[in-house]
């Protein structure tokens, strides 16, 4: 079964229950959308969990790489028009041909996952930054493209800030820790792993937990500040943008999750369904983050 709109696009069972299982704060704010873009900003949402989940479940690195590849060829095949006889890559290629969506945006959206794998290391100096920009400045701007936004130059700051205030407060910590290990002088090991964290020139346990908890809460403090620049540049975009953005109300309380859980190193750190249910659409009804 699907919900449909007038120019075609439609949430489908299977884009549905994707993007509500893996991106449920961005198939919510999908819902709040216009309708005749609902479907495609639920693909978007659908799919960015597909990549996710292929991270999660692979047991080898180059297993993972295999499934992303796939993805990569789907995507190709879907921005020409052709079938891909998988519903998410069907409906995300639709969204591509309706709004001219860059394949080369959704490829790096793929390659966020193969960052998280280790099979394609983050660029530059920062890989943090760099994979926070792949993972998370790729959704907002895709749907912003879907919402009929154009980027502009004055938005990048506001997406990068977005981007890593968003990507901070939702990502794993253990997955924070490992792409921003050059700069917390913490390693972590891969996320399907259960050895301990380590400090270099110290001793695995209770002292190299301690410095990955301090890097973490640093990390949480520099979330908090980048949510600040992004509301405050909020006013450079249109509020036909807002659907977009609103996953950006939910930082505040996954952050505050992640304060509260004892070891926010294994445990995710997780918000009640109606928290998230009354913050989006409180924050819709009022035109603001």
């Amino acid at each position: 079964m699907h919900t449909g709109s007038r120019d075609g696009s439609v949430v489908t069972d299977a884009v549905r229950e994707a993007a509500r299982r893996g991106e449920p704060d961005r198939y919510l704010a999908a819902l709040l959308a216009p309708r005749n873009v609902r479907g495609d900003l639920a693909a978007l949402a659908a799919v960015a969990a597909e990549l996710s989940r292929v991270v999660q479940i692979v047991s080898e690195p180059m297993m993972g790489e295999i499934r992303l590849q796939w993805w990569r060829d789907a995507v190709e095949t879907a921005a020409r028009g052709e079938r891909a006889a998988h519903p998410l890559a069907d409906a995300l290629g639709d969204a591509i041909r309706r709004h001219r969506l860059p394949v080369a945006m959704v490829h790096r959206l793929i390659d966020a996952s193969s960052m998280e794998l280790g099979t394609e290391p983050a660029a530059g100096e920062q890989p943090l930054d760099a994979y926070l920009e792949a993972a998370e400045a790729t959704q907002f701007r895709l749907a912003l493209l879907v919402l009929g936004q154009p980027g502009i130059a004055e938005q990048d700051a506001v997406i990068s800030a977005a981007a890593r205030a968003y990507g901070v407060a939702r990502r794993p910590g253990r997955l924070l820790l490992a792409m921003h290990a050059h700069e917390a002088s913490v390693a972590c090991p891969h996320a399907g792993s259960d050895e301990g964290t380590s400090v270099p020139g110290g001793s695995p346990g209770e002292a190299s937990d301690a410095a990955a908890r301090d890097a973490l809460a640093a990390l949480r403090q520099e979330a908090r500040s980048a949510l600040a620049t992004a509301r405050a540049g909020m006013h450079m975009l249109e509020p036909a943008s807002l659907p977009a953005l609103l996953p950006l109300v939910m930082v505040e309380p996954y952050l505050r999750a992640q304060e509260r859980v004892a070891d926010p190193l294994r445990q995710a750190a997780e918000v009640a369904p109606l928290t998230r249910v009354w913050r989006i659409c409180r924050a819709n009804m009022r035109g603001r983050i």
